[in-house]
């Protein structure tokens, strides 16, 4: 009995040591964080990827590709690579009311892609752009019709989730209007959409 109390002690203490050993990297006894891999996503503005890249071409292959390595490429001077791309598409959209060249940013005075140049720019630099120094987040895209001065605004900007940015995206994209005349034929959940305290998560059901 003494060998098996001794030899259960001996165990445990090997344990507790390796447990404790010095050569972990992590806060007390916990291991170190693993390394971040590849980037596989991107969180940027809505719809970019999914209207402007590769939407209307008939390979799934080549638009799964094209797609995917939009979302890998974390590298932000490439980006604007998506320029030309964006170009063609946003033409595409810009004749969904019969009239072409009320998009928003669309150069009147050029009848080839590139009049859709200065929108696929802004948009290929894809990010959430956040006003920190706001005191109200009211509306989407804020802080960039403030930067490109459509619209004179402190707001927040970014990206709450009671904001219907498909539809805001769409309307900006086929009539350059501001606000929502354009749908996609879907409706909020107020349960999921209108909620005030972050993580904005409604609750279980």
């Amino acid at each position: 009995m003494r060998k098996t109390i001794l030899s259960l002690a001996t165990v445990a203490s090997m344990l507790m040591a390796a447990c404790s050993s010095s050569s972990s990297t992590g806060s007390g006894n916990f291991p170190a964080p693993p390394a971040l891999g590849a980037e596989i996503d991107r969180m940027g503005r809505p719809l970019v990827n999914t209207a402007l890249n590769h939407t209307f071409d008939t390979n799934d292959a080549t638009k799964g590709a094209a797609k995917d390595e939009y979302n890998f490429n974390a590298d932000m001077t490439t980006w604007p690579k998506y320029v030309p791309e964006f170009e063609a598409n946003l033409a595409i959209y810009d004749a969904l009311d019969t009239i072409c060249g009320n998009q928003i940013f669309a150069d009147t005075t050029k009848t080839d892609a590139s009049r859709y140049q200065t929108l696929a720019t802004v948009l290929s630099d894809d990010r959430i752009w956040v006003n920190a120094a706001a005191a109200a987040c009211t509306t989407y895209l804020a802080v960039e019709a403030n930067a490109t001065k459509i619209i004179t605004n402190t707001d927040c900007g970014g990206r709450k989730p009671s904001y219907e940015v498909a539809k805001l995206t769409y309307t900006l994209l086929a009539t350059g209007q501001v606000g929502i005349t354009v749908t996609d034929g879907t409706t909020q959940n107020p349960a999921k959409t209108q909620v005030a305290t972050f993580p904005f998560l409604a609750p279980p059901p």
